[in-house]
């Protein structure tokens, strides 16, 4: 549709679009033929999807990936989608007023159509919304109650031909009552990147069985696509809306005025800003004057007078053809402007006016400051030179610092030496000084410290030495009280400093000394009895600086115990001044009450005629080296006893001598006591004398070292010993031995224990790995091989099930000495898993000669043996691989055993398999077909085909086989010939028998409640099922849970199930499927072991023949024998016979006379998918022959 003109256009081919041209359309529509997006076709009176069936066009292919994409589409699909109702509201078209484009649309609709009703419709989360309508007369309606929500996002295109008929919208409102819609037809109206938003619908209120022609549908699509441009037309021009109230409030807000003149000389914009500025009538310029128009009455008015002359001839002849051009001109009112002009590219200008009178007001002021401030700079280089400091100056603002001249001279810095910056000058001050001084000098410049500061540092100076400086500063303030710059000047203090800092030096090396020793001086004088105690005194004594301390005060701060010792001994010797004394003793500190030891001596001084005069002394606190002494004494005396308590021997050796000496304990443990070393080397084992001597050497190397020996005693004991050595000097050894003969008892018999089967005594896997890994080594070293035979044990289950644990264990210990007799000094026998053994053998050679030991040992385990007067049998089935035959790797050549392990179970038992390459890429072809399967069941790939069973005597349907089949992502559809390995994996084929019948279920419910007959639908049990005694209580669940009676459901199972160890577990669980009213029928019947007394023993209602007997049953005489057999057994047994893989009248016939109930296969029907079986029953017509025969050239896959 043309946004101008209103017309409409109509192309028969869009109908069939997709984003792409797909060709003209079909010339008739096959109700069996077609894809959704390619070519539209009908299916249970609505257009949808159905199977290409029969296979046309190449579409075999892909059949099950577009059914899996589909399903999934509309499984995944809302209308409440937030990206789709975004979309659907940037339009701005719901709950609008009707407009005549739309109404166009619906009309056409309608005419085109022949539709009384017709309607374009918009659906959100809720509702659908009625934009037009014709025929209809609401505005909108419930999602619920809405056709277009139920079917328009399945397809561009949906029609459904008879709403009555249909399930999506049998019960809607407008079909039941008015206006009684019949007819439907929707082209959907999506976005360019496909959300649908809606639809253009035609409704008639009688059935129209063939729908809309192919030109209707053309032309409806078409009109969807022109509802979108109109909906991209309203999206445009609100768009160009919005832009140009933008623009307009942006021109009238900005500080500039605008003007534009067009080409022609026309005034096209005006803000208010121009007129404001340049003192328009307002009236004029909003009349679009022209320029010129404008410029005359500027004159008129005087707006140039204070222009220069040559500005004002520029602009009365400029016209139209106006240059670029910026210049500044004063207004009468002295408003100075800033002019710019830029011309346009179709030849008009555009004009803009800038008010600068404030900014040229502000350039005068900065030249007179500026002025005014070089005046300053000079009278202040004048004062600078006049004063012994340095000045500075240091812009906060910029963090640069500018010197005086007189820096040089004072501190040595040169003019590019000086630091140039605050940053800098903060790095030359010293490091211990820099935090102070910059936290100060940050709290002055932050001005929180008055207006002036004065500081002394040291500083670095231009020769890298240091000069003690006092720093006086000032701040410097802009007019709002912000600090910009501080000014001041360094003085040097260095020489002043330098007689003060040597005695604080002193002193302070003094204190330093006496800090590091601990030590308290006191000063005692003889004449006036005078007693100075030092600060550490004091500290030690726990005594305040200024309170008295003499000898009444003193000794009350001895400890009790010693204070008559030193009041009786010490004092009397300071009072008799003789040259020295010392004493230590405990004190009890004044502060706190804590006992404390000290050493306190002191040294008498004379005059020149040798009289005393003073006694200096010193006072230390020794606690720490008295607790350390006590250490030492109880570490001792706890050493020996530890040596006594834990029967270690604690020796020394003397190296030049080789004379060891030994703790008093040793007779205890060694049987021997102190002497030479090879006293003791000649008990030690002789395999491990060498010991002995590492530990020597290694302690002398490393340090220490240590050792453990065997050691036999004079009495005859033989014990373990762990020795430890370390290096005292060169010349000495020191060391302790003791005894782990208990610790050595107990790793061996944890060794036992964590290498060795409790039941057996064998070897277990842990000790059969290392050992298997060992042999591998040996024979690839001295170029032999590595035989390795692994075990399972054939009845161990049933053994273990029927006869108990106690029987099993007496199974495996009786195989584990069966084993051990047979291998003897050939190999290794180890229990590597419940009933799984494994051999290596070493001595034997040759693939042969190792195959021949595994059968060799099959056979003799097939002896029985009496248990409680049962006869057991220890049969076994072996896997065999052989090293250098097969891999090297010991975990490969496990994987290789096991493979043919498993190789030998499935043939039978009781046999040895031998490993080849082959069974290895069979078997990791099923690990990977497994794998992909169980990622189909999680994805749902899995999903059953029906065939029918067709009585031979009417012709008609009877029944249906269900066929598992997988729609692989990648390969297509699948049947069992590819995964069949799944179905001997019990929890596979639990899950893939559970995922197929909860399908066939739903399916049978949905063709009851069609009121379909169809009779009883056939599952498929593998023998892997029957392991789950649960398995017909789960399957009855199903069928219950989805209220399918039992009379409608059978299971097929092969000769297989009543075959092994499950054959009382498989008849129990048979027996309530037949007690729930389920059929069991016997599949592939005569192709197995099964005995005619499977059908007596099991409850069997169904027999189905094999094909291969009918597929040769009009040529092969033995063929119609064994068919006409099975027939009359099953008949006389009373069973329902049927014949599997007829796919021809001529055998039909055959199996007719011979009595056989019904017939399956591709003569009658392919297997088809669970849609399309309603299709299949309805259209079942004459006796033996589908509707629409098959091609006889497909063959069954």
């Amino acid at each position: 549709m043309s946004g101008t003109s209103g017309s409409w256009r109509i192309n028969s081919a869009s109908a069939y679009r997709d984003g792409q041209d797909r060709g003209p359309a079909p010339a008739a529509i096959d109700p069996l033929d077609g894809i959704e997006g390619q070519r539209p076709y009908r299916a249970n009176n609505f257009y949808g999807f159905v199977s290409p069936y029969p296979y046309r066009h190449g579409f075999v292919r892909v059949l099950g990936k577009i059914i899996g994409l589909s399903k999934q589409r509309q499984s995944t699909f809302s209308w409440a989608c937030p990206q789709r109702l975004s979309a659907l509201r940037e339009f701005d078209i719901l709950d609008t007023r009707p407009e005549a484009a739309f109404d166009e649309i619906t009309q056409l609709a309608s005419e085109f159509c022949g539709a009384p009703v017709a309607m374009v419709s918009f659906l959100e989360a809720d509702r659908q919304s009625f934009k037009s309508t014709i025929g209809l007369g609401i505005d909108e309606t419930s999602l619920d109650d809405s056709i277009c929500a139920k079917t328009i996002h399945r397809s561009k295109l949906v029609m459904i031909n008879d709403l009555a008929d249909d399930e999506r919208s049998q019960d809607n409102p407008f079909v039941t009552g008015q206006p009684h819609l019949r007819f439907y037809a929707g082209a959907r109206l999506e976005t360019s990147d496909g959300l649908p938003l809606g639809a253009v619908c035609v409704c008639d209120v009688v059935p129209r069985p063939q729908g809309l022609t192919e030109a209707q549908s053309s032309t409806l699509l078409a009109l969807a696509r022109a509802v979108m441009r109109e909906l991209e037309l309203r999206r445009s021009n609100k768009a160009l809306a919005q832009n140009t109230a933008l623009l307009n409030g942006a021109l009238e807000n900005v500080d500039q005025g605008i003007l534009m003149v067009d080409e022609s000389g026309d005034v096209v914009i005006c803000n208010q800003r121009a007129i404001d500025l340049l003192g328009l009538p307002p009236a004029m310029m909003r009349s679009a004057p022209k320029f010129e128009a404008v410029k005359r009455w500027q004159i008129e008015q005087g707006e140039f007078a204070n222009s220069d002359a040559q500005l004002v001839h520029a602009i009365r002849h400029e016209g139209n053809d106006i240059e670029a051009s910026i210049y500044e001109r004063e207004r009468p009112n002295g408003t100075v402007l800033e002019v710019r002009t830029n011309r346009l590219p179709n030849g008009g200008v555009v004009r803009t006016f800038a008010d600068i009178t404030a900014r040229k007001s502000a350039e005068n002021n900065r030249r007179i400051a500026e002025d005014r401030l070089r005046e300053s700079e000079q009278r202040y280089r004048l004062a600078a030179h006049a004063t012994s400091d340095a000045i500075y100056d240091w812009d906060l603002q910029t963090d640069s610092l500018l010197w005086g001249e007189s820096l040089q001279d004072i501190f040595g810095y040169g003019t590019a030496q000086a630091p140039a910056t605050g940053t800098t000058w903060l790095e030359s001050v010293h490091p211990e000084d820099r935090t102070a001084i910059e936290h100060e000098v940050s709290r002055f410049v932050a001005g929180q410290t008055g207006e002036r500061w004065e500081g002394e540092y040291r500083w670095l100076k231009g020769d890298g030495g240091y000069a003690y400086v006092r720093d006086r500063g000032y701040l410097v303030r802009d007019q709002s009280g912000k600090p910009v710059k501080m000014v001041g000047a360094l003085q040097d203090l260095t020489e002043a400093r330098g007689a003060s800092d040597a005695l604080r030096t002193s002193e302070e090396r003094l204190r330093l000394a006496l800090a590091a020793t601990g030590l308290g001086i006191w000063d005692l004088d003889f004449a006036s009895g005078h007693r100075e105690w030092s600060s550490e005194v004091r500290r030690i004594l726990g005594v305040p600086a200024m309170a008295p301390l003499d000898r009444d005060d003193f000794l009350p701060l001895v400890h009790p115990d010693d204070r008559a010792q030193i009041a009786a001994a010490f004092y009397p010797a300071l009072d008799a001044g003789i040259p020295s004394v010392s004493a230590t003793f405990r004190i009890i500190r004044a502060e706190d009450g804590e006992t404390r030891w000290v050493e306190v001596g002191g040294r008498t001084l004379y005059d020149v005629e040798q009289r005393p005069v003073r006694m200096l002394g010193t006072f230390q606190d020794i606690t720490q080296r008295k607790m350390a002494e006590e250490a030492v004494r109880m570490g001792a005396e706890r050493l020996r006893l530890a040596l006594h308590a834990s029967n270690m021997v604690a020796w020394d050796v003397d190296l030049t001598t080789a004379h060891v000496n030994r703790s008093d304990n040793s007779y205890a443990l060694l049987g021997i006591g102190s002497g030479p070393t090879s006293e003791f080397v000649e008990r030690v084992h002789p395999d491990d004398r060498h010991k002995v001597e590492l530990l020597r050497l290694a302690a002398l190397a490393e340090g220490t070292h240590s050792a453990e020996v065997r050691y036999r005693a004079p009495d005859g004991r033989e014990i373990w010993l762990a020795m430890r050595a370390e290096q005292n000097n060169k010349d000495r050894l020191i060391g302790i031995t003791f005894d782990i003969s208990d610790r050595k008892a107990t790793e061996e018999a944890i060794w036992q224990t964590a290498n060795h089967d409790p039941l057996t005594g064998l070897p277990n896997r842990t000790l059969f790995q290392t050992r298997l890994e060992d042999a591998l080594a040996g024979a690839e070293a001295g170029g032999t091989g590595v035989g390795l035979l692994l075990l399972d044990l054939d009845d161990f289950k049933d053994i273990n099930d029927t006869l108990g644990h106690a029987a099993g264990d007496k199974l495996l210990a009786e195989t584990s000495a069966r084993l051990t007799r047979l291998v003897g000094d050939r190999g290794t026998v180890a229990r590597v898993g419940g009933d799984e053994f494994a051999v290596i053998m070493t001595t034997q050679s040759g693939l042969t000669a190792i195959a021949e030991c595994a059968v060799e040992i099959v056979e003799a385990l097939r002896t029985t043996f009496d248990y409680q007067g049962r006869a057991l049998s220890t049969r076994a089935s072996i896997g065999v691989a052989v090293f250098p035959d097969h891999h090297r790797d010991p975990v490969e050549l496990m994987k290789d055993a096991d493979i043919a392990l498993y190789r030998a179970k499935e043939s039978g038992r009781s046999s040895a398999v031998v490993y080849t390459s082959g069974a290895r890429d069979l078997m990791e072809r099923r690990v990977s077909i497994l794998r992909e399967v169980r990622q189909g069941l999680v994805a749902s790939e899995f999903l059953p085909h029906y065939q029918p069973k067709v009585s031979l005597v009417t012709g008609k349907i009877v029944g249906f086989e269900a066929l598992a089949r997988w729609r692989h992502p990648t390969l297509g559809l699948l049947t069992p010939a590819y995964f069949g390995p799944a179905f001997d994996d019990q929890d596979i084929s639990a899950a893939l028998a559970t995922s197929m019948i909860g399908q066939v279920a739903s399916d049978i419910r949905s063709w009851l409640d069609e009121g379909l007959e169809f009779g009883r639908v056939a599952v498929n049990l593998a023998s892997a099922d029957f392991a789950d005694r649960t398995l017909a209580t789960r399957i009855t669940a199903i069928l219950e849970e989805a209220n399918v009676p039992t009379s409608r459901f059978e299971i097929e199972v092969t000769e297989t199930v009543f075959l092994g160890r499950q054959t009382e577990e498989a008849a129990a669980i048979l027996s309530e499927f037949h007690k729930a009213g389920i059929s069991i029928a016997l599949d592939d019947f005569g192709t197995g072991f099964a005995s005619l007394t499977h059908l007596k023993q099991f409850p069997v209602d169904h027999i189905k023949i094999d094909q291969s007997f009918v597929r040769n049953l009009e040529t092969d005489k033995d063929d119609a024998a064994i068919v006409a057999a099975v027939v009359s057994l099953g008949r006389n047994m009373g069973m329902n016979i049927t014949a599997e893989g007829v796919e021809n009248a001529g055998q039909a016939e055959r199996l007719r006379e011979a009595g056989c109930d019904f017939g399956q296969g591709y003569f009658y029907a392919k297997p088809t998918f669970g849609e399309r079986v309603p299709w299949m029953i309805r259209s079942w017509s004459s006796p033996g022959r589908p509707a629409c025969p098959q091609r006889s050239t497909l063959r069954r896959a």
